[in-house]
Parts: C-alpha cells; structure tokens; sequence
C-alpha cells in the first residue's frame, strides 16, 4: 500500500494511537506502522489514555479485550475526547453484538486477531474515506 504522505492540513504525518495490552503486539504494530510513514504512539489500556493530556490522532486501533478494561469504554473515551478520531477495533473473541456495539459507539471496522497489516491499513485507509467526522487531513 502506498505512504500516506503527509496530511494537506495540517502538515503533520498521520498519526497513529495503539491501545492494547499485548505489549509484543502493539510493538509490531507500532513498528509496521511506523516503516510506513505514521507517528505512532502505543498505550497499554483506557487508563493510560485517560492519563494522557491530548488525544488528537488521525487513527486509533484498539483491542476490545485491555485487562479488566473493554475496548467498547475505550471508544467512549476516544470519540468524546477527539470525535475526528478514525477507530478501529481488533479483536480475538469477535461476536455480531460486540461489532455492533462498538459501531453504534463509532468504531469504523471491526477486525479480528490475527489481522493482516495490509488489511488493518485499508481499513483504517478506508474508514478515512468515508466517515462524515474524519478530519480533513485524511481524506
């Protein structure tokens, strides 16, 4: 897939924020996305999120399960604090309700582990195309 490149509005690369709690996982992540071009930043669950003093990030994927924490409240969290936030929800326990939920809540897509890095990027790439609230940047 080609390089974002950097966004017309606001010159910044895109970024992008990682919420789960496998750190090996959100590593690789992290690092794949960052080979292509995204400021990545990883976090370990919805507190470290809620610590956090800005939350302004093109993209967010987030795993559903984060310790005793639920994605679903990790959504809240994200679209109440950056509603352009494009989201993304990964996970390896997926049920029709759960996808549902988390899309009333506003997640663009609904994957499940293990995702295909290409596949998760469309996705995100996608989401971006279409959503009414993305930012400018992304489009």
């Amino acid at each position: 897939m080609a390089q974002p490149g950097r966004s017309e509005m606001d010159g910044r690369e895109p970024t992008l924020l990682i919420v789960d709690d496998d750190q090996p996982f959100g590593q690789v992540l992290a690092a794949e996305f960052s080979d292509r071009g995204y400021g990545v930043e990883w976090l370990d669950g919805l507190e470290a999120v809620e610590r956090k003093s800005e939350l302004d990030h093109h993209y967010a994927v987030i795993d559903l399960r984060l310790r005793q924490d639920s994605g679903l409240d990790l959504i809240k969290v994200l679209k109440a604090r950056s509603p352009a936030t494009i989201v993304v929800v990964l996970t390896g326990y997926g049920s029709v309700e759960t996808a549902l939920e988390a899309t009333k809540l506003g997640a663009s897509a609904y994957l499940t582990k293990p995702v295909d890095i290409d596949q998760l990027e469309r996705s995100l790439r996608e989401a971006c195309a279409v959503e009414e609230t993305a930012p400018e940047s992304c489009r």
